[in-house]
């Protein structure tokens, strides 16, 4: 099935009213329609793309996709509108997850990559290696068990999951005790960090949206998104 017959299955037949929990998917570049489909099978959640500032209005949650980090950046670089209300989530603590592309976006600084650094969110006090892995050439998918540190309040424990990496970034440096280790995985005999949370803001290097697995989104929804509405 086609990303845009998915998207036409799950997000053209949700009644808003009908959810307890309204979550954006910014929708510049890259891959957003999956995160939208599966947001859209939980029956608390209306998920929907962001656009523009007026979009991020009476937002529970919004989810930074994977794709080009740069051209992301630059987008939201030249929209002044979107830029300061995406700003103004950070500053208001509303749930944020970047996945890859999107880790990057939440990041203090970033470095690595053929291009310039893209406009930070600077959400979460991480560096990040971009392409870390190599180029697109070099996925893969792997078994990654969660760290300690990720807690399971509500939904059933996470023993393993399937990560996919596409050109991903790593964490390569965390500057501040509040920031906790989720998820790491061995490359070349090193271990490095591929999961982060800090306060609402939730970063991964994979891509739980090309999976059959939604443990991941069902995780920080029911854990980080819902109980900010209680």
């Amino acid at each position: 099935m086609s990303s845009a017959s998915m998207f036409s299955s799950y997000a053209g037949n949700r009644d808003p009213s009908s959810a307890k929990v309204r979550i954006g998917v910014l929708a510049l570049q890259g891959a957003f329609i999956e995160h939208i489909n599966i947001l859209n099978s939980f029956e608390d959640v209306f998920s929907f793309p962001v656009k523009t500032g007026a979009d991020c209005k009476n937002i529970d949650g919004l989810v930074l996709p994977g794709g080009e980090s740069t051209t992301m950046g630059r987008l939201i670089g030249i929209d002044s509108d979107l830029k300061e209300n995406l700003e103004s989530l950070v500053a208001r603590g509303v749930p944020m997850w970047g996945t890859c592309a999107g880790m990057i976006l939440l990041s203090k600084k970033s470095h690595g990559g053929k291009f310039p650094d893209p406009y930070l969110l600077r959400a979460m006090d991480i560096e990040v290696t971009r392409n870390y892995f190599g180029p697109q050439t070099m996925s893969f998918t792997t078994t990654i068990r969660p760290t300690d540190f990720m807690r399971f309040e509500t939904t059933k424990r996470m023993e393993a999951f399937d990560a996919t990496f596409i050109r991903a970034p790593i964490a390569s440096s965390i500057n501040s005790d509040s920031v906790r280790v989720l998820a790491t995985t061995t490359h070349k005999d090193r271990e490095v960090v591929v999961a982060v949370e800090q306060g609402p803001f939730l970063g991964t290097s994979f891509h739980p949206e090309l999976t059959v697995d939604d443990s991941w989104h069902r995780w920080w929804v029911n854990e980080r998104v819902l109980p900010t509405k209680k």
